[in-house]
């Protein structure tokens, strides 16, 4: 099976882990947070905002390995507040209905857990598989 791994870089600084890996007709993403690419720091202590900004990088990753959010089969969002759902489901929605209202109807599976974040500014983080277009 051949994989190929996309690199990942904050502030101009490659980082250790990959942004996307493509492996057996799939697409990984791992922890895709608020952070920006230009500083590698979150715009704001906001979960409406680093929710924005990581749905923004999930749709450029995406594209970027040759797919789409319409591919995305699984969701894995980690909050460090489980209270914060809410903002971050509403702001999802938001999102998918102005740039790929497809999901709403066919939404992918998903997964939530509470769980500590790599940095403390960290509010959000999401965990993607997509699946590769196939050819007819």
């Amino acid at each position: 099976m051949e994989k190929k791994s996309y690199p990942m870089f904050y502030g101009g600084v490659k980082q250790h882990f990959p942004a996307a890996v493509v492996a057996g007709g799939f697409v990984f993403l791992g922890d895709i947070s608020g952070r920006e690419f230009e500083t590698g720091k979150v715009k704001a202590m906001d979960v409406k905002v680093q929710t924005e900004t990581a749905w923004t990088k999930i749709k450029s990753f995406l594209e970027e390995v040759g797919t789409s959010l319409d591919n995305i089969v699984r969701l894995e969002i980690l909050l460090p507040k489980i209270k914060d759902y809410d903002t971050y489901i509403k702001t999802t929605h938001e999102f998918w209905a102005r740039e790929c209202p497809n999901l709403l109807a066919n939404r992918p599976v998903q997964c939530l857990m509470e769980a500590n974040l790599y940095l403390e500014e960290m509010l959000v983080a999401i965990d993607v598989i997509a699946v590769m277009p196939t050819c007819h």
